[in-house]
């Protein structure tokens, strides 16, 4: 968490730059400006489009206020003389959100002397000479207030630390994530594509390179929880409405599902925005009895959710995302060894991506308040709330309250990793939900011989596969462990004679179940090698004369060079075993 100081010190150079932007164009419409935990932002409409090049002067303007020393103070106003200034400085967006504040007085916030003044509750620094160093970072489009439907504005980006050198190690940070972002390596690399105007925005194709990773992946986490005592099923993409209507979806998710498709039946059917609803279908036919509990079924399913297009990004914000999708069904007395398991099949699966010491833990909860887009009673909410909380605590996982953030049906663990440059994804999601069995009306005969209602819990350890998969590559930069990669080895015989010997080395290889290919190309080595570095494959065989002669191989590792000759037997051996037991880095780096 950032400290109190850093996060007003943001909020304040988010009025700077409303500020200043306003010296600078001053028609302007102002949107919000809030602090983030990077930094900040500020949604404007301006009358022209601005471009990344028009950042540099607004960034300027921002210092030449900041070296003024402006005071920053609160002010009150009636909500007749706040709606009254800003009917007159015409500002629609700031008269929209004073409908939404039954404050009276309104907080306002001024810099110097009422140059500028903006509809905020603070809190500030006192003035604006305590803001250490800003960049502004880049802009995007953001509709209004998150609504397609609504204009379009501008959003400048930026950042703020106490002092240079802080900011230069951000930037240096940046730098880097940029380099490992997944959308760019992907135009290298080539996992998937995305075509917006045939196939749509957010929806995902394949390539043989993202697809044999994605099945991998699938393969291996699927494997796990029939090891856990899952049993898999599968369900269709679409549904009933009926069915939608009695979980709750329609009531309270109905935003994020894709519109209603009427079949020729007459009937009404959605893509499903989740299977939980399907799974409890198979628990309805499936258990009777205390004694078939618990029953935990897993999906390896694709779902639909119509996110907005600003919330679009690559791999981790799609609309069609493969989930590793499961629920547990059990008595209450159950509820804690199961959340226990979880928790430590959660940690097994991570461990084997070397992600064991990176992670910590949201715990969300339903909040006081917009009680109404939640299912339940207070006492069902109480009693799911404490059972997370202590399954985090006996497995010693450091977390977080959120409050507000749970999902309509139940209070959720979320699993985070902080990778080595301080990102933070979210990985796993464990729910915890009395709400849907009682919607329904889901009962087994208990030991007492009366009817009971069992307990639902929903979890995905990857999250999606599609998210996943973009935490990977930035994670590891492309440069993804031997057992997920599509290309392994290639072979590269330095000159047309050491073809014959490249197939036999291949042969080799193949009885070890090592997929490789040969690439030979009318260039100098040098050139394949070039190319193999580019495409992060993991390794590069060089055959020749002296290779031929020892029946070995020169290896070159991805990212580290040559490590020398190595007899193909024990090449073949030492990869097979690579492979096998999932190993983050080369079996061979023991040899640079």
């Amino acid at each position: 968490m950032q400290d109190d100081f850093l996060r007003r010190m943001r909020h304040s150079a988010a009025h700077v730059l409303a500020l200043a932007v306003l010296r600078l164009y001053p028609n302007t419409k102002l949107g919000i400006g809030p602090a983030t935990d990077t930094g900040f932002y500020y949604d404007f409409l301006f009358e022209k489009p601005i471009t990344t090049e028009d950042l540099a002067k607004i960034e300027e303007e921002m210092k030449k206020i900041i070296s003024q020393g402006l005071v920053i103070k609160r002010v009150l106003k009636s909500r007749k003389d706040a709606i009254e200034f800003y009917k007159n400085w015409d500002q629609p967006f700031k008269l929209e959100l004073l409908e939404e504040i039954k404050d009276d007085p309104v907080s306002f916030y001024v810099l110097g002397n009422d140059e500028f003044i903006d509809l905020c509750k603070g809190p500030h620094v006192d003035n604006t000479a305590q803001i250490g160093a800003v960049k502004l970072l880049n802009i995007a489009g953001a509709y209004w207030r998150g609504d397609e439907k609504r204009p379009m504005l501008t959003r400048i980006y930026g950042t703020a630390f106490p002092n240079q050198e802080d900011l230069e190690n951000y930037l240096k940070v940046l730098e880097l994530a940029k380099k490992h972002d997944h959308r760019e390596l992907n135009k290298r690399l080539g996992y998937y594509f995305i075509d917006p105007e045939l196939i749509g925005s957010g929806l995902v194709v394949w390539l043989p390179r993202g697809a044999y990773l994605k099945r991998q992946l699938e393969e291996f986490i699927l494997e796990k929880y029939l090891k856990s005592g899952h049993e898999y099923v599968s369900t269709p993409h679409v549904a009933k409405q009926e069915l939608w209507q009695t979980s709750g979806h329609l009531g309270h998710y109905k935003d994020s599902m894709f519109p209603e498709m009427v079949a020729k039946d007459g009937n009404t059917y959605y893509v499903k925005p989740m299977n939980c609803p399907l799974h409890v279908q198979i628990y309805k036919r499936a258990v009777k009895s205390y004694r078939q509990l618990p029953f935990r079924v897993t999906d390896i399913a694709t779902v639909y959710r119509y996110e907005k297009p600003g919330e679009l990004h690559g791999l981790t914000r799609v609309r069609g995302l493969t989930q590793d999708d499961g629920h547990i069904f059990c008595t209450r007395e159950q509820v804690e060894s199961e959340l226990d398991a979880l928790i430590k099949l959660a940690n097994e699966v991570y461990a084997v991506f070397g992600f064991e010491d990176m992670i910590e833990a949201d715990l969300s909860f339903r909040g006081s308040k917009n009680q109404k887009k939640y299912l339940g009673d207070d006492k069902l909410w109480d009693t799911a709330q404490k059972a997370l909380e202590s399954a985090l605590k006996r497995n010693n996982l450091k977390y977080t309250i959120q409050e507000g953030e749970a999902a309509f049906y139940g209070p959720k663990i979320d699993i985070h990793l902080r990778d080595a440059i301080g990102r933070r994804w979210q990985m796993a999601t464990i729910q915890l939900d009395f709400n849907l069995p009682e919607r329904f009306g889901l009962r087994y005969i208990g030991e007492d011989g009366k009817e009971h209602t069992p307990v639902m819990i929903h979890r995905a350890l990857f999250g999606s596969s599609h998210r996943f998969i973009g935490i990977l590559i930035e994670v590891f930069g492309g440069n993804l462990p031997l057992w997920l990669e599509y290309e392994k080895v290639w072979i590269l015989p330095i000159s047309e004679k050491h073809l014959d010997y490249a197939k036999e080395v291949q042969e080799v290889l193949k009885s070890f179940n090592i997929d490789s290919k040969i690439i030979y190309k009318n260039e100098p080595l040098q050139g394949r090698i070039r190319e193999a570095e580019e495409l992060k494959i993991p390794y590069q065989l060089i055959v020749g004369d002296k290779e031929q002669m020892s029946k070995g191989v020169s290896v070159r590792v991805r990212g580290r060079g040559n490590i020398g000759l190595v007899s193909l037997e024990d090449f073949a051996t030492q990869v097979r075993k690579e492979i096998d037991s999932k190993m983050v880095n080369s079996i061979f780096t023991q040899h640079v």
